[in-house]
């Protein structure tokens, strides 16, 4: 698939982690699973204030071959963030991709890295994690190890320096990815689950947005999100303590759905990322002042998304539909989600519908296609064994032919993996 460019918008965010010694080890094997990134529910929470521009770093993307992007303009070197992470996290090494040095990007990636942990929190705590040098001349990923590994929640990284001097102010930095591995204990949902109202932010000022998000005792989430004027509804669901929804409206006469990845910090802030277009956004907001409302404050909460998508004529996107790992095999916790796709058929007994399953561009295609059909078929047999006329049902694998974000990413794919409801 192609790439398509990472923007970045509202509270801009951005992740590293290293480690001692200018010594690289071997590259980093694909088999382990990067704790840093949006995917994983890592976040940037303190970033230089005010910041300058819209580009700060790109390291959480999940994409190590983009483009490198710069830290703000105006905002000299040494340039230091702090990242909280989802859960108690002890790493044992981090790595670098390839750097590649051409064109405007020569000489003005990021030499010095230094990292401090802390397990108290984002203000205090912290002490020496790691710090390297980057390689630019070596043409391969680098890895560096963490030679006194520790439990840690919170990273604060420093960018010291680059490879040539700034010329002033307005030299931009550049800086790519960086991953981390090692093992983080079990995520967890914030304590009063996804409810409330967030003041988004553009940057450091606090705007008129706002995202309402109402969590059940499933896991199911619903919500609204008013941006710019514009409402849109969303329907979701928390997974290891990480939401995902669907936002839809209606612009130009015609349904727009934008799919997104958020988790609550220890602050209560709502940090997350949305696919625009191919194109990723970052976003965060406040809890919003007590007494702050969305058009959904007042919804009822018996209202079933699948349902008011079937009476539109509109696919309903769900993400509640977890089966085991390349299986066809529902799990457990896809129960709320089934039983929501039940009922709305029982609302409305005379639409027929169409169940899509939809994977991400992991693996062949011929294996995506086939895997897809089959958990699709498998809903199908589940909503059938409920005494739903099996005329009504039809199962469809699309494999990874219709993505609705970029596969290149890992929160693109995590956004791509999903089951679709469709009136036939």
């Amino acid at each position: 698939m192609k790439r398509t460019p990472l923007t970045h918008r509202l509270a801009m965010m951005i992740l590293a982690a290293s480690s001692s010694s200018a010594s690289a080890q071997s590259t980093a094997g694909p088999e382990r699973q990067n704790l840093l990134g949006w995917a994983e529910g890592a976040f940037t929470i303190r970033t230089p204030s005010p910041p300058r521009t819209e580009a700060h770093v790109v390291a959480l993307d999940g994409q190590p071959a983009t483009t490198t992007i710069g830290v703000p303009k105006n905002a000299p070197l040494p340039h230091e963030f702090v990242i909280e992470l989802p859960a108690s996290t002890t790493f044992t090494s981090f790595a670098v991709p390839e750097i590649g040095e051409f064109g405007p990007a020569k000489g003005r990636h990021v030499k010095t890295v230094e990292i401090a942990g802390s397990s108290e929190s984002a203000e205090s705590g912290f002490s020496p994690l790691a710090g390297f040098e980057i390689q630019i001349e070596k043409k391969a990923p680098q890895e560096f190890p963490v030679h006194s590994p520790r439990p840690v929640r919170w990273l604060k990284v420093r960018f010291l320096d680059r490879f040539t001097p700034q010329t002033s102010p307005a030299d931009p930095v550049l800086f790519s990815e960086l991953m981390g591995y090692g093992a983080q204990e079990q995520k967890q949902p914030p304590e009063k689950g996804f409810n409330g109202v967030w003041t988004l932010r553009r940057g450091y000022e606090v705007s008129r947005n706002l995202i309402e998000l109402r969590q059940d005792e499933s896991g199911q989430v619903t919500g609204c999100q008013v941006l710019g004027g514009q409402l849109s509804k969303i329907s979701g669901s928390v997974e290891d303590g990480i939401v995902r929804w669907i936002s839809t409206s209606v612009q130009g006469g015609r349904n727009v759905s934008v799919p997104s990845i958020a988790r609550i910090t220890s602050e209560g802030e709502l940090h997350g990322v949305s696919s625009f277009h191919g194109g990723l956004q970052t976003f965060s907001g406040i809890p919003a002042p007590q007494g702050a409302t969305t058009p959904c404050s007042e919804a009822p909460e018996s209202e079933n998304a699948v349902s008011a998508a079937l009476q539109a004529g509109l696919a309903a996107v769900l993400y509640g539909i977890h089966f085991d790992v390349d299986s066809d095999v529902l799990r457990p916790d896809a129960a709320p989600a089934l039983e929501q796709i039940l009922e709305a058929l029982e609302m409305n007994p005379s639409i027929a519908v169409i169940i899509e399953g939809h994977t991400d561009s992991d693996g062949s295609d011929t294996h995506n296609l086939d895997l897809s059909r089959r958990r699709a078929a498998a809903v199908v047999r589940w909503l059938a064994g409920r005494k739903v006329d099996a005329a009504r049902l039809e199962a469809s694998g699309k494999g990874e032919s219709t993505p609705i974000a970029d596969n290149a990413s890992a929160v693109g794919r995590a956004m791509n993996r999903r089951v679709e409801v469709r009136p036939r």
